[in-house]
């Protein structure tokens, strides 16, 4: 039995498969790639999809995804039969994408029902981030 362990190198763009793949796992970090980028790629190496994946999205948010670029929709794939939605929807999350993810013209592709929630944080863990990797982790 080896050890599961994460290696960390260099490319393009920012990057990490969801949850543990046994064995060594990348985590891509390409130029650019801030401290918030790296803890949501570890995020996601930790088992953690994007918060408007879950099953429950539409109820807080609204995707314009004909104002997304069209090769890279699959971006905003919900994950309900190969994800786990924990806790309440977090527009707070390190997670969470901002308003203009992969936008064909700089035009917002990820709207808040919520008046003034702010999204697509790169600072830090938020509370409900914290719950979720300890619900999983126990």
């Amino acid at each position: 039995l080896y050890p599961n362990f994460i290696t960390f190198r260099p490319g393009g763009g920012c990057s990490s498969p969801v949850g543990c793949q046994r064995g060594e796992q990348f985590v891509t970090l390409g130029f650019g790639c801030a401290v918030g980028n790296v803890i949501h790629e570890i995020g996601h190496a930790v088992g953690l999809w994007h918060e408007q994946s879950r099953e429950d999205r539409d109820s807080h948010i609204t995707i314009v995804m004909e104002k997304v670029i069209p090769a890279l929709r699959h971006n905003f794939d919900q994950h309900i039969r190969d994800g786990i939605d924990t806790g309440d929807y977090n527009y707070g999350s390190i997670m969470h994408y901002p308003r203009t993810a992969f936008s064909i013209d700089g035009s917002e592709t990820v709207i808040p029902k919520l008046e003034g929630a702010e999204i697509g944080q790169r600072e830090a863990l938020s509370d409900g981030d914290v719950q979720a990797v300890k619900e999983m982790y126990a």
